[in-house]
């Protein structure tokens, strides 16, 4: 089963929870058209569900982090980026998608920091700000990805 499949397989729930909000006939949300690839990374929109639809989604979308992970560590990276660069825009979910990492077990969280690790190690110090506020945030260790401390000027001080 591929990532969308998989991920479309369980927000069926959320779906069906979706059919009964009452602009569904306007509307509509189904895993067929607000779940698919965005590029190469599996997309959740989350326009047209309510508030309490949408918190399922994400919910459920973390649950399938760990599956999404084990077959490359681009997509749950790709989620989490996606999500915690919403902040301060209209369609912020940051805050719930904090509130639900914090419920999660440590197991779960522990796999979320080590997504964040590999992939954040990779991006230049410049980039690395969100992922460190986020991790800072959430109490994780974050000091490893902080760029190196500047090298004295062996000169300073000296005329």
């Amino acid at each position: 089963m591929d990532d969308v499949a998989r991920l479309r397989a369980a927000l069926r729930a959320v779906e069906a929870g979706a059919k009964t909000q009452p602009w569904d006939r306007q509307r509509p949300w189904r895993v067929a058209t607000h779940v698919g690839w965005h590029g190469e990374v599996p997309l959740v929109d989350l326009h047209d569900l309510k508030v309490k639809h949408a918190k399922a989604a994400v919910r459920t979308a973390l649950d399938e982090l760990p599956a999404l992970y084990r077959r490359s560590i681009d997509w749950p990276f790709a989620i989490i980026s996606r999500t915690i660069n919403t902040r301060g825009t209209e369609d912020d979910v940051s805050v719930r998608f904090e509130r639900e990492i914090r419920k999660r077990d440590d197991k779960a969280k522990r796999m979320i920091a080590k997504v964040i690790d590999e992939a954040v190690t990779e991006l230049p110090h410049s980039l690395r700000d969100t992922y460190i506020d986020l991790l800072d945030r959430l109490g994780m260790a974050y000091e490893h990805l902080l760029p190196p401390p500047p090298e004295e000027d062996e000169f300073e001080g000296e005329e």
